[in-house]
Formats: structure tokens, sequence, C-alpha cells
């Protein structure tokens, strides 16, 4: 088997909630959780009236702005918190790494 063919087989058993070897991840699926959640407040927020101002309408005058808006917002908040990810590690557990996660 050439080595495209095993890299296509493996990918299509993967999910975002397992690790490499398969196992259910619990680190992984409170991730994959935490990144649904900006999606699922913007569609509450469209559902329920409230992405903008109440004045102007129940989505506001520019909804699609809005909403941009905040998705930009959401953006923001991740890659602050995967540019913190680092230090923290450095300061919490030293110079050790976690060779669980690394990329080969």
């Amino acid at each position: 088997m050439e080595n495209w063919q095993r890299y296509a087989d493996i990918s299509l058993l993967k999910t975002p909630w397992t690790d490499r070897a398969g196992k259910f991840s619990p680190l992984k699926t409170a991730i994959f959780g935490g990144i649904c959640v900006p999606a699922l407040l913007l569609l509450n927020a469209a559902a329920t009236g409230t992405l903008g101002p109440a004045v102007v309408g129940p989505l506001g005058a520019r909804p699609i702005t809005e909403a941009i808006h905040q998705t930009g917002d959401w953006a923001i908040r991740f890659l602050m918190l995967s540019l913190a990810v680092t230090p923290l590690r450095r300061i919490l557990m030293g110079w050790r790494r976690s060779p669980t996660h690394w990329r080969t």
C-alpha cells in the first residue's frame, strides 16, 4: 500500500473526539465542544432576536454585520487562548513537554 492510501484510509476513521489510537479523549471532546459554543450562541441570539438593538428590529438594522462582529470577537478570544497555552504550560508544568499532543 502506498503512503497516500494509508493516510487516506486512516483519515476516514478519525473523529474529533478520539486520540490517535482511536480511543475517546475527554480533552479533545471538551475543546471540540468549546469551539462549537460561539456558533450555538450566535444561532440562539438570531432565533431569540437578541442579536442587535431591539429598537430597529429583532436582529438589528444590520444582522449580518452584527454576526460578523460577534464571530470576529470569538476569533480573537480563541487566538488569545491558543497563544496563552505555551506560557501557561511553562509556568504550571515547568519545561516538561507533552509528547502525546505532538504532531509527527
